[in-house]
């Protein structure tokens, strides 16, 4: 699940929305290691699914969050494709282990 977090999401003292952008964004790569020492590498891209159709339907860190049960059993046909975003990607943290 994502959510606005402190990039859309209310910010400072007076709670101002939108600070840093105005459209969440994903950029994920997720590395699962197996015991028999394979790799699994899982990667937002083109083909990455997504939905904002979920029980989740607002979430703030000051605000809190409204949940609506209902929506638990969503269906995948209400999925999206990504829009993909071109830009330079700088890591801000190694986190190897």
């Amino acid at each position: 699940m994502l959510a606005d977090g402190w990039y859309r999401g209310s910010v400072g003292a007076w709670g101002i929305k939108n600070f840093y952008g105005n459209e969440t964004r994903l950029l994920v790569q997720i590395e699962v290691y197996f015991s028999d020492g394979s790799k699994k590498v899982i990667c937002s891209g083109e083909n990455f699914e997504w939905t904002n159709d979920g029980p989740i339907r607002f979430a703030d860190n000051k605000d809190g969050e409204i949940y609506d049960a209902s929506k638990e059993d969503f269906s995948k046909a209400v999925w999206g494709k990504t829009k993909i975003t071109k830009h330079n990607v700088i890591p801000t943290a190694d986190i190897s282990l």
